[in-house]
Order: C-alpha cells, then sequence, then structure tokens
C-alpha cells in the first residue's frame, strides 16, 4: 500500500513538473507573427511586421534583413489589442537587393511562436515560408521550382493548437470525460464543428470578441471540466458527464475565437482570405487528430502495463484543475486590468 502510495505521489509530482514549463508558458503568447515583403516593378518595397501583445506589451521580436532595408525607423506604427503593427516603404536600389538577402527574427529562438513570411515578389509570385524558435532565419530566394511541401497556414494551424496547451488540456478533459468510443466521436465531431464555426465567422469578419475575455473563458473551461472529470470519478453524474458533446459544443465556440485571434494576426488578402482560413482549420484539426491518437495510445499503454486505475485518471485531471485555475487567475486580472 505504501508502494502505491510513493508511487501515486510520484506521478502527482510528474504531472506537476511536466505542466509548469507551461503555465509559464502561457504567460506568453502563441500566436504567430507576420512579416509581409510587398516587391513592384515602380514604386517603393512595403513591409508589414505584425506581432502579437500581451496586455500593453508586445513580444520582443525583431525583423532584420542582411540588405539594411530594416535598419531604419518604421514609416508608420500602431497598435490594437491583439498585435502591434509597424510598416516600411523601402525606395529599393539594386545594390540591395532583396532576392539573395538573409531574414532573421531576433527574439524568435527564445520565444515559444511562430513567424509566417510572406513575399510577394515583383514578378507577381509568391512564397511563404513559416520561421520557428528552431528556424530563425532564411535566404530570401526567388521561385526556382515548386517542391512538394506542405503549405504554410496548414503548419501554422498545426502547430497553434499543438503549442496552444490550453486546447489540448481541454482536448484531454474530454477524453477523460467520455466512456464509449461512439460518444467519443460524437464528443469530438460537437467540438470541431463548434470552433470551426466561430473561427470562421471571426476571421470572415461577422463579429469580433476581446482578446483577454476569450482567453478568460478557454481557461475557465479546463477548471469546469477538471471539476466533472473529478465528479464522475467519484460516481456522480451531471448534464455534463451524460451529455459531454454539449459542453464540447458550448466552450469549443470560445476555443474557436481564441483559433480566430491567432489567423486574425496572419490572414491573407481578401482573395485569398477563404483558402487560408480552410488550409489554417485543416491544420487545427490534424494537430487536434495528432494529439487525441498520442493519447490513446498513451491510454492503452497504461492499461497494458496494469498501472493501478485511479493513477491513470486522476493525476490528469488534478493537473489540469491546478493548472486551468493558475491560467483563469492571470486572464481574469488581465480582463480587469483592460476594462
Amino acid at each position: 500500500m505504501r508502494q502505491i502510495s510513493c508511487r501515486y505521489l510520484m506521478l502527482n509530482l510528474l504531472a506537476l513538473l511536466v505542466l509548469f514549463p507551461a503555465w509559464s508558458a502561457h504567460a506568453h503568447e502563441v500566436r504567430p507573427a507576420l512579416l509581409e515583403i510587398r516587391q513592384s516593378h515602380s514604386g517603393p518595397v512595403e513591409i508589414t511586421w505584425k506581432r502579437p501583445v500581451q496586455g500593453e506589451m508586445a513580444l520582443h521580436l525583431k525583423p532584420q534583413l542582411s540588405n539594411g532595408w530594416l535598419e531604419k525607423s518604421p514609416a508608420e506604427q500602431h497598435q490594437s489589442d491583439s498585435f502591434l503593427t509597424q510598416k516600411w516603404s523601402i525606395e529599393a536600389v539594386t545594390e540591395q537587393p532583396l532576392t539573395g538577402s538573409t531574414l532573421t527574427i531576433e527574439g524568435l529562438t527564445s520565444s515559444i511562436t511562430d513567424v509566417l513570411v510572406r513575399v510577394h515578389w515583383a514578378s507577381g509570385e509568391q512564397q511563404e515560408f513559416v520561421l520557428s524558435p528552431d528556424r530563425a532565419s532564411i535566404t530570401l530566394e526567388g521561385l526556382t521550382e515548386s517542391p512538394v511541401a506542405l503549405p504554410a497556414m496548414f503548419l501554422l494551424g498545426g502547430q497553434h493548437i499543438l503549442a496552444g496547451v490550453d486546447h489540448l488540456l481541454f482536448v484531454l478533459g474530454m477524453l477523460l470525460l467520455v466512456r464509449s468510443r461512439s460518444l467519443l466521436v460524437k464528443t469530438i465531431t460537437s467540438f470541431t464543428i463548434a470552433h470551426s464555426m466561430t473561427l470562421c465567422a471571426v476571421a470572415l469578419g461577422h463579429f469580433s470578441v476581446p482578446v483577454p475575455f476569450v482567453e478568460a473563458m478557454i481557461t475557465l473551461s479546463i477548471v469546469f471540466l477538471a471539476a466533472e472529470v473529478v465528479r464522475m470519478q467519484r460516481g456522480a453524474t451531471s448534464i455534463s458527464i451524460r451529455f459531454p458533446w454539449l459542453v464540447a459544443f458550448g466552450f469549443g465556440l470560445f476555443h474557436g475565437l481564441g483559433f480566430a485571434t491567432a489567423f486574425s494576426g496572419i490572414q491573407a488578402d481578401t482573395g485569398e482570405l477563404v483558402s487560408a482560413l480552410l488550409l489554417f482549420n485543416l491544420g487545427v484539426e490534424a494537430g487536434q487528430l495528432l494529439f487525441i491518437v498520442a493519447v490513446l495510445v498513451i491510454a492503452w499503454l497504461v492499461r497494458a502495463n496494469q498501472w493501478p486505475a485511479f493513477m491513470a485518471r486522476r493525476v490528469p485531471a488534478y493537473a489540469m484543475g491546478i493548472a486551468g485555475a493558475y491560467w483563469s487567475i492571470l486572464n481574469t486580472a488581465t480582463l480587469f486590468a483592460v476594462h
């Protein structure tokens, strides 16, 4: 009995140690940044740099081009609740070409976000790249071939949900709450439909919701779901336990607003908006399915190794609740500070 208790304690400590970096990371921003370069045959090169804002502070990210174009102060700058936008207008000269220049995002290696780089060449061609903490620079070259690769917006969608610990913990809570395969499919489908609805509605400009309110609701959804999982494990029941797909749909609407906040900073021109939105949403779904498969595999390994069932169930539930409560306090404080 003492051995089981020690193992249970160690598992709880391990879960907290694993989640603690995620708690700290959540205080930073995981929304992607955008660097867009527009070249033309005549006229200046227009460069737009958008980076996420947390409260009143923007992420400490700075783009640099080896040809020196970004050494001057931006010609224009403005800040919204979500992003700080800076713009340059560069009179390009042949001694300082864009082709062959190296783009580096200073500060990216110590962050947890990604940067979408979109280049519109004077020839009419367009390229998109994704820079991340493990790849903070790239040499810009015109299109010479068409390699087979996943579209940048698809990659950003997948990376966004896999880096969004709050979204993943909510999905984990749903997996812990359902008791059958058919109910699991119904619950995941309900969550997918809900967050796709609000993601599309906001991205297409039908309405908007303040970012601090959305983040507070997302973290509160984790606390609620963790409490329902513990309630179920104690033999009690509720509407959420009997119909988890209702909870998945209701809170999925808020999670979709969170995805929309990330997408709004990197969305394409109006003509490309629908295709970019589709790719981003497909990336989110792919990342979500990858996480679900990983959790189911881990659950199978736990059963195969005959770990005590209460350890496998209660450790994730209590860890979810602690993390969700911590984030809720931070986000609620930010919400009231903003208003």
